[in-house]
């Protein structure tokens, strides 16, 4: 049921996005209707074949959290944009690329966790958290990467600065650490209480 709220919520922000871009509705965005649409977009399209691809495959269902997490992560940046958070407050980008990637290190992760289960995967209990992080990071630099080939062609100025850029990948570095350190000290504190 959940899902469904989320995938509903997720068309109507993709409709207003595109009906914005085309010029039917005239709101005023900080920086792009096409950035705020790509990153709709792909973290729709990339959750909803994500979950597909692991049932299939590897018969895993992501957990019904994941849904209403990354619908919360794009409507962050899409309020940021659309009601000018990003101009107001400086911490408020900040803040968007640290949840981001904490949200997208849990999702990784929580795929990964779920994989291992079914699968039996026998590794070193750092290799998943270590690998969420690899792919959390990728991503943060994919989206880095989307805003300078927008800014490039599209003329915008969505990319900032190259501090603007060090300090998005910092702020996404620590929020998916901050993952990691939360997995670590529950592990940690769950060896100790089995001794």
């Amino acid at each position: 049921m959940i899902r469904w709220f989320v995938r509903v919520a997720f068309f109507a922000l993709i409709l207003f996005e595109i009906a914005n871009y085309v010029r039917v509705l005239h709101f005023t965005p900080n920086y792009t209707w096409f950035g705020l649409l790509v990153t709709s977009l792909v973290v729709f399209v990339g959750i909803e074949c994500g979950a597909v691809i692991l049932r299939r495959k590897a018969r895993v269902t992501l957990p019904w959290a994941v849904w209403p997490l990354a619908l919360a992560v794009v409507a962050l940046d899409a309020f940021g944009d659309i009601f000018h958070f990003y101009s107001r407050w400086s911490w408020y980008d900040q803040f968007g690329h640290f949840l981001g990637s904490l949200v997208t290190m849990v999702v990784i992760f929580s795929a990964l966790i779920a994989i291992e289960r079914t699968h039996g995967w026998q590794h070193p209990r750092h290799v998943n958290p270590l690998l969420a992080l690899g792919l959390s990071m990728t991503l943060a630099i994919l989206y880095e990467i989307e805003e300078y080939l927008e800014d490039y062609f599209g003329l915008s100025h969505r990319l900032g600065d190259g501090p603007d850029t060090a300090n998005d990948l910092a702020m996404n570095l620590l929020g998916a650490l901050t993952v990691v350190l939360v997995i670590t000290f529950f592990r940690y504190a769950h060896r100790r209480h089995l001794r």
